[in-house]
Order: C-alpha cells, then sequence, then structure tokens
C-alpha cells in the first residue's frame, strides 16, 4: 500500500470538500489493493489443508468394510472437522488484516466486520464495513463462488465500494457520484424487463426459518421472469445486477457487511436498491433486500 502517496495527500492544502473527494478516492484505490491482498493471504491458509482432507476422506469412505473402520474413519473426520476449524482461524485474520491496512488509510474510521466485536456506526464520520469472505461456504468447499467485500461510509451512506472476486480476477468498484466499474470498465445495469429477466436470490441459510416464505416469493418472480438462480454469494450477486448480467436480486435477511458495497455499485451503475417493501436501507442491523434495475 502506498502510504507514502497517503502522507502527501494529507499534507496538500484542500478546502475541507475536496480533502473528503480526496480521501474516498485515494481510499477507494487502496481498498481494492488491500482486498487482492488479503485473498492471498487467506486462499494459502485455507484451501491447500481442506481440498486435500476432502480428498482423503472421500477416498477412504470407499474402503470402509466393517464396523470397526467406520468407527476410526469417524474419529478421523472429527479430527479433520477440528482442522477446518482452526483453519477457518485465518479468516478472523484475514479481517485483521483488512482492519490494519484500512485503518492506515483512515486512522479516524470506524472498523465493522463479521468477525468478533466491532465498532458501532455514528451519524458522522467515516466507517469501513468488510466482509473477508463473503460466501464462506462456497470458499471451504472450493465452489468458486466468494468475494472480499469492502465499503466505505461516511455517516450512515456509502461513499466508496470495492467487491474482489479472485475466481474471475474481477474488481468491482465505484465512488458515490462517479459510476461503478468492473475492472476499469464502467458498468451499467440492464434495460430489461421482469419477463426476460435473471432472478438472484439468497436463501437467508443462517435464518432458516424465512425459508419457507423465501420460496414463495421466489415462486412469483419463476413465472414471471426469463430463469432463476441461487449463488450463495449476496456481495457477488449484487455485482452482477451492477454489471448487467442479472436483473434482480432478493434476499430475506441480510447483514451489512453483505451488501454495503454492492449497494452502491448497484446504484452508481444506475439501479435501484431498497428492502423488500420499498424502504431504505438500514447499515444499522440486518434487513431484507431488493435490487433491480430501473425498469422492473
Amino acid at each position: 500500500v502506498n502510504w507514502t502517496a497517503w502522507d502527501n495527500v494529507r499534507v496538500t492544502q484542500y478546502t475541507a470538500e475536496t480533502m473528503d473527494e480526496a480521501m474516498i478516492n485515494f481510499a477507494k484505490d487502496e481498498m481494492m489493493f488491500l482486498a487482492v491482498e488479503a485473498e492471498e493471504l487467506i486462499a494459502s491458509k485455507i484451501q491447500a489443508s481442506l481440498a486435500a482432507g476432502m480428498e482423503a476422506s472421500a477416498a477412504a469412505i470407499e474402503k470402509v468394510t466393517t464396523w470397526a473402520e467406520a468407527e476410526a474413519l469417524w474419529n478421523t473426520f472429527k479430527a479433520q472437522i477440528e482442522e477446518a476449524k482452526a483453519s477457518l482461524e485465518a479468516y478472523a485474520a484475514l479481517q485483521e488484516k483488512l482492519e490494519q491496512g484500512l485503518k492506515k488509510i483512515l486512522p479516524e474510521a470506524k472498523f465493522i466486520g463479521e468477525e468478533g466485536s466491532h465498532d458501532e456506526l455514528s451519524d458522522d464520520g467515516y466507517a469501513f464495513i468488510v466482509d473477508p469472505i463473503d460466501g464462506t461456504t462456497n470458499f471451504v468447499k472450493d465452489y468458486h463462488m466468494s468475494a472480499i467485500s469492502v465499503a466505505l461510509l461516511k455517516g450512515k451512506e456509502a461513499v466508496a465500494g470495492v467487491v474482489y472476486n479472485p475466481y474471475l480476477d474481477e474488481i468491482f468498484s465505484a465512488i458515490k457520484g462517479q459510476g461503478a466499474f468492473c475492472n476499469g470498465k464502467k458498468m451499467n445495469v440492464s434495460s430489461q424487463p421482469l419477463s426476460n429477466a435473471l432472478v438472484l436470490f439468497g436463501s437467508s441459510p443462517y435464518d432458516k426459518e424465512l425459508f419457507t416464505q423465501t420460496l414463495e416469493v421466489l415462486s412469483d418472480y419463476f413465472y414471471q421472469a426469463l430463469d432463476i438462480r441461487r449463488s450463495g454469494s449476496a456481495a457477488l450477486d449484487l455485482c452482477n445486477v451492477a454489471a448487467g448480467r442479472a436483473e434482480l436480486f432478493f434476499e430475506l435477511q441480510v447483514s451489512p457487511w453483505d451488501f454495503a458495497a454492492g449497494k452502491l455499485l448497484v446504484e452508481e451503475a444506475g439501479g435501484v436498491v431498497t428492502t423488500l417493501d420499498g424502504k431504505p436501507l438500514s447499515f444499522d442491523s440486518k434487513t431484507s433486500i431488493l435490487a433491480k434495475n430501473n425498469v422492473i
């Protein structure tokens, strides 16, 4: 991270308004850098060990012929589960790495992450909202549908957002009022109606009591839209709406770190993001989400 460049930004004479603009632009660039750097850390610490363990387990199951062998294999599985849990401590390490890097960009900013305790939002000042791995189950299963999501808030409004998809090497970025981009190319939501829409959805897996209601909403869309998809990453679903690859995304319950960056991306690409009943989203708590182009 180019801290010397940031020091130069801080000491240059700016008005209050242009200083804010300079900070936000610099922060967005460094957020992109940190997201890529952080992904390399987490990939090296988790995926290799888990992939090897899963492959060995699958081969062992095929050889079981007695109860004693099955019991021994179960004990091995339990040990592997504990190893996987230990590996996922790298998740917390990744968040810590992001926090340290982001705090160097804006030391005065609050930090809100999925892992552990975090700061509370206020009505003024800056705050980073981070999801070190959006799509954690996908990542553990090597499903290639996960992302790092970082947003910068001023007060309770997102002013910069970055989502990095390491599998496709796509960096989605936006600054409020300056448009949304994928690898530097400007994005726009699609202009397709619901009848020709790809509808993305999340199933709120940590709130299973919402699944029946999710299916009811999904059923309505299924019979009206072109097709439906579930990826397991709200951040990437929002990116795909922003990029015009899909027309709508909904989920009955998401956390602020799931959507903070993606919401800004969709809005800067010309789309609309609200709760399912059309109200403004809040960064203070869990909420439903509906993101779509401006035709549907």
